[in-house]
């Protein structure tokens, strides 16, 4: 029996499939290499089947209508045979020493009984057109080694995911998992990057560099340009993810996948959201707005916990057309400057998030009480579980946005009313305000009022409230302007 069967997908790859089955004919009798032509129009055809006669108890080919990447992995699994199951896209490469060094691990776990359902590798970033590569491990969040469970592995940082190409998975258990990739669609390693995990009950990581993911084709599916323009693929591939499993499902799997499963799928999120509003459009909104919810109908708890307690929560917060920008930008430098590693770069990006997400948090305490944008701030300040395990910090955060939200509502009181009462009585803003003018501007969505300097006559200042300002809604029902820790005063 073959120990590892290739699925290689092939859509016009002449130019560079042959370096791919080269690196995996290394492999020898213990591999099996399924070449699928996925409705080529150039010579890849041709040049599958001249690797098939050359090698034939090693080589597969299937020739095939066009269906995308997904329906080239699932044609593979179908004819596949060997005892695990991996797919190398056409344009990547696998190290022979890394090989050769897995399939002698591989025998070892078979001979002593333990073959274990999933290997994980370490996966390289290669850009030859800057003789740059960057390699992307696990040693700080599993052990290598040796076999072991979920509950041994560490919650991975934003930056981190186990991307396709770092996985092995057993056939039979792929199999069972029920896993189906959809056609016709690009990013759909992320759904086989997730759905089969909570069915590979032991784990193995093997600390080499295998798998050699080739960066710098203009027509590679992760270019901006091919990103941002195939927003509706990325959305049906989330719309897979999350009909795949519940949050209450996740949350009765054990602690390290459980954890991982909910951060597979923030981050998947924050990319979808982020590039479907890199352009706007109407369209773009109603499918984006369409997203969430079908997330909503198919689970509440879910959708409640992705909209506003994941990292996704905060993007929506920001300017349709800010979001993209900030996205677009971060994934082009990375790209560019992918020689200081691509780890660390997107960690300083998100210790740059979470010091921008502060700021944003501070400046939205300075609008007014009736301001939507301070509404939701004020709710994700107030119940966000960044802040639950640090209560000291928690509190002294509120505190200090308390004070200036107190602040700038009795400005936006003594300015926006005492400029009311001129208009209605006659008198001018400045008599009650001690007689003295001032050039402060007060921000309330897109509009601008200019008033008057604050005053400290505490009497009058009552005064101006028990006269001017509204107690009803519109309903006729008493109603707070904000709701959570920065309410306004009364």
């Amino acid at each position: 029996m073959k120990l590892i069967s290739f699925a290689v997908p092939c859509y016009n790859s002449q130019a560079y499939m042959k370096k791919c089955i080269d690196s995996l004919l290394t492999g020898g009798d213990d591999v099996e290499i399924i070449i699928v032509n996925d409705g080529s129009t150039d010579i890849t055809l041709k040049i599958a089947k001249t690797y098939r006669e050359n090698f034939p108890g090693i080589v597969k080919v299937i020739d095939k209508p066009n269906g995308g990447h997904g329906s080239g992995v699932n044609a593979g699994l179908k004819a596949a045979e060997g005892l695990y199951y991996k797919v190398v896209d056409s344009d990547d490469w696998l190290d022979e020493a890394a090989l050769s060094k897995l399939l002698d691990t591989i025998r070892s776990h078979i001979s002593a009984g333990q073959s274990p359902d999933m290997y994980i590798t370490n996966f390289v970033y290669d850009k030859p057109s800057v003789n740059d590569t960057f390699v992307s491990h696990y040693r700080k969040k599993m052990p290598a080694g040796r076999i072991f469970g979920w509950d041994e592995v560490k919650k991975f940082r934003f930056s981190k995911m186990m991307l396709m190409h770092a996985l092995l998975y057993k056939r039979e258990k792929l199999l069972e998992s029920g896993t189906v990739l959809p056609e016709h669609t690009f990013y759909v390693d992320n759904l086989f990057a997730y759905k089969p995990l909570p069915f590979m009950r032991t784990l193995y990581y093997l600390d080499v560099d295998l798998y050699h993911y080739f960066i710098g084709r203009t027509d590679q599916s992760v270019n901006v340009k091919n990103i941002v323009s195939r927003y509706l693929q990325q959305q049906r591939v989330m719309r897979e993810m999350t009909d795949a499993y519940t949050l209450k499902q996740i949350g009765a799997m054990e602690k390290g996948l459980k954890h991982y499963m909910w951060h597979s799928l923030e981050v998947i999120m924050v990319n979808t959201v982020f590039f479907t509003c890199a352009d706007y459009s109407e369209e773009r909104r109603m499918n984006l707005k369409s997203l969430w919810a079908h997330i909503k109908a198919r689970d509440r708890a879910l959708y409640r916990k992705l909209r506003y307690f994941s990292y996704v929560s905060f993007p929506m917060l920001l300017p349709w057309r800010l979001r993209g920008k900030v996205m677009t930008a971060g994934y082009n430098y990375l790209c560019k400057n992918i020689k200081l590693g691509l780890t660390k770069t997107i960690t300083h990006l998100c210790r740059f998030y979470f010091i921008f997400l502060l700021i944003c948090i501070a400046a939205g305490s300075f609008f007014p009480p009736q301001c939507i944008l301070c509404r939701r701030i004020t709710l994700q300040v107030s119940c966000n579980k960044i802040f639950a395990k640090r209560k000291k910090l928690c509190n002294f955060i509120a505190n200090v946005l308390r004070l200036c939200y107190n602040f700038c509502a009795e400005i936006y009181l003594q300015v926006v009313f005492y400029e009311e009462s001129e208009r209605r009585n006659g008198f001018k803003a400045q008599d009650l305000c001690g007689g003295r003018k001032g050039g402060l501007q007060v921000g309330i969505g897109c509009q601008r009022y200019r008033g008057h300097s604050l005053h400290n006559n505490s009497r009058r200042r009552a005064q101006v409230q028990r006269e001017y300002l509204p107690r009803k809604a519109d309903s006729g029902r008493a109603r707070p302007p904000c709701h959570g820790a920065f309410a306004p005063p009364r």
